[in-house]
């Protein structure tokens, strides 16, 4: 039985290397764990959709420290902002910084990972988060796998999981190369077919334009540096 895990937990366990305590290079898995929490917030009904806004309708605090930060920095913004803004808002590089680590707690806590200081280039501290016990992201991943290829039906969290590893690009990270084609296609079903709530559809929305964003910057970067 996989432990008693939140959503956002789940998705960062995915997304941290079992033996290098390191998450996969090169991915948009922050967009995936800051979806991930804003679903959170609304299963507990601390937040919920206007159209595009996302208005947060009540500020008291949920014990989880992660969720916590989040509503503090909505709690002051002066009016009601689109997903769109909170998504791009939260993925800013020290308050994503903030919950990653937030969220790495509470899995060190719950003794799924565990931390240890590493070196790079023998000079730059750092720190990884190789897995304490690998059953739980196991057992993760072979739900999705059973879910995605084998129609075999998952629990909601499973669901939303698939479709914010579709939605960050991180496809090929979970399934063979064999595979990767039908998991896209399928993914894309589960996202289109997904009503568990409006917040769900507008925050992939946003995750999705987000991603598109970085990419376009990252490509006009990279090709006004490669002409100079």
């Amino acid at each position: 039985m996989e432990k008693e895990l939140t959503l956002k937990e789940k998705f960062l366990l995915l997304c941290y290397q079992p033996e290098s305590g390191k998450p996969y290079p090169a991915t948009y898995y922050y967009f995936g764990y800051i979806g991930s929490a804003l679903l959170e917030l609304a299963a507990l009904g601390k937040i919920e959709t206007e159209g595009k806004f996302l208005k947060l309708v009540d500020s008291k605090v949920t014990g989880d420290h992660a969720l916590d930060l989040m509503i503090e920095i909505m709690a002051k913004a002066r009016r009601d902002k689109k997903t769109a803004y909170w998504i791009r808002k939260f993925s800013e590089y020290g308050i994503k910084r903030k919950i990653r680590l937030l969220i790495l707690e509470q899995l060190m806590h719950k003794r799924i990972l565990f931390e240890q200081d590493a070196r790079a280039l023998l000079i730059f501290k750092y720190k990884k988060y190789p897995a304490r016990e690998s059953r739980t992201r196991n057992e993760l991943i072979k739900s999705l796998q059973n879910l995605v290829l084998r129609n075999r039906e998952g629990d909601k969290d499973v669901t939303l999981l698939a479709v914010f590893i579709g939605t960050t690009r991180m496809t090929g990270r979970f399934f063979e190369k064999k595979d990767r084609r039908q998991a896209r296609k399928k993914i894309k079903i589960l996202m289109k077919e997904n009503k568990v709530a409006s917040i769900v559809n507008e925050t992939v929305a946003s995750v999705e334009a987000a991603i598109m964003a970085a990419i376009i910057t990252t490509t006009l970067v990279s090709t006004s540096t490669a002409t100079r």
